[in-house]
């Protein structure tokens, strides 16, 4: 009788097949660690924003010395642009994290490059830039309709931060490429250009042409890479040419629907403001915040046209509800304490307060924060920083709904 026996040495392979789980599970935690620190970064720049931003405009519109009216508005400007920075920075960690929800749709570009460029009348005319249009009408494809219009919004914007004098011009077009009808957009401006050498780094995130501490144009240099990052993700294409001190072009390519396939554009009726603010004086709101700014915000939105009570904490906001009957409640979702989620699903178990609007006023806007606290019992949510005049509206229209 003989015995064979075949041995292997697997000890590299066990090595190597544990390295890769221990990299895995280091990328997993780096990935949480980053995801974490974004909604803190978000949550705790955004809370004080709602004050900065309200109080300023309010100042803006109300202040009659002129120096005083103009320190109001660097205010306001200032806070716009740190927001602007903030979103843009989010906006980049959802597409690194594959969570931006893409909803395709039949989508008139020629509708929405008018509309874009329309936003940026006074910006053009501050700077003396003319703004010119070619756009076919009618001209559709399928698209998200809200990254397009951001799209749109950071290439004009982009082209108007670089161009001191001329134009800057949105082209809309349709034409045939290797045999496939296609929708063609423009973006072209007389600005100083891009050398040939920095052609190819425009679109990688915090790049820009002008770097270092003697950069002559402000930005984070991410509106460009989102752009790009929003057209592949529509599956188009998105290509830029350059001459230096001339201008640069920027083109964007979609599949074209035919006109045959159109559908016409649901027209949204305009809201209806509520009827009167009188109303309301018999209805009772609680405020359950614990910034001070936020708290400040709030009762001068509201204290106006219907009875306001404040609250710092979930335990007092519990006690208030229990001895006094609210018809709304404004509720903060990081108390200190019991948070809000908690001290709403309280309240929801008392009488009279199953089915009363519950606001969640916050500063938590990650993905999945708002339909994480409806279904904690919030009916209706706000980010923060929220404008002071949408606010109020919003407010009187969920009274005005529950009539």
């Amino acid at each position: 009788d003989m015995l064979m026996a075949t041995l292997y040495d697997i000890t590299v392979r066990k090595k190597y097949e544990e390295g890769l789980k221990l990299a895995k599970e280091k990328a997993e935690e780096t990935n949480k660690l980053k995801s974490n620190f974004l909604a803190n970064v978000s949550h705790e720049l955004r809370t004080p924003m709602t004050g900065i931003l309200g109080f300023s405009e309010i100042l803006s519109e109300t202040l009659k010395n002129e120096e005083d009216k103009h320190k109001a508005d660097i205010i306001l400007q200032g806070g716009k642009r740190l927001m602007n920075t903030l979103n843009l920075i989010l906006d980049l960690s959802r597409v690194e994290s594959d969570k931006i929800e893409v909803n395709r749709e039949k989508t008139n570009i020629s509708l929405i490059a008018k509309e874009s460029l329309r936003l940026f009348e006074i910006l053009a005319r501050n700077k003396g830039i003319n703004l010119c249009t070619d756009i076919e009408e009618t001209v559709y494809s399928f698209l998200d309709e809200q990254l397009f219009e951001q799209v749109m919004s950071n290439l004009i914007k982009n082209s108007l931060l670089y161009t001191d004098k001329g134009e800057v011009k949105v082209i809309v077009k349709t034409e045939t490429e290797d045999g496939k009808d296609i929708a063609v957009i423009k973006v072209i401006d007389t600005g100083i250009g891009i050398p040939e050498k920095s052609i190819n780094i425009i679109f990688e995130p915090f790049r820009q042409v002008s770097e270092g501490r003697n950069r002559d144009f402000e930005g984070t240099g991410l509106g460009l890479t989102l752009a790009r990052r929003y057209v592949e993700l529509m599956e188009g294409k998105i290509s830029v040419k350059s001459e230096l001190n001339s201008g640069t072009e920027f083109t964007l390519k979609f599949n074209l629907i035919k006109k045959a396939e159109h559908e016409p554009k649901k027209i949204k009726e305009p809201r209806k403001d509520s009827k009167s603010i009188n109303n309301y004086s018999e209805k009772n709101i609680l405020i359950v915040e614990d910034d001070e700014s936020s708290i400040v915000a709030l009762n001068y939105i509201l204290s106006d046209f219907i009875s306001v009570d404040v609250t710092d904490n979930g335990e007092s906001a519990i006690c208030l509800a229990k001895n006094k009957k609210y018809d709304l409640i404004v509720m903060d979702i990081g108390l200190k304490g019991i948070d809000g989620i908690e001290t709403t699903k309280v309240i929801r178990k008392m009488k009279g307060y199953e089915n009363i609007p519950i606001v969640a006023v916050t500063a938590f806007v990650m993905d999945g924060d708002e339909e994480k606290f409806k279904a904690g019992g919030c009916s209706h949510y706000i980010a923060k920083p929220f404008n002071f005049k949408e606010t109020k509206q919003y407010i009187l229209n969920i009274f005005e709904h529950d009539k």
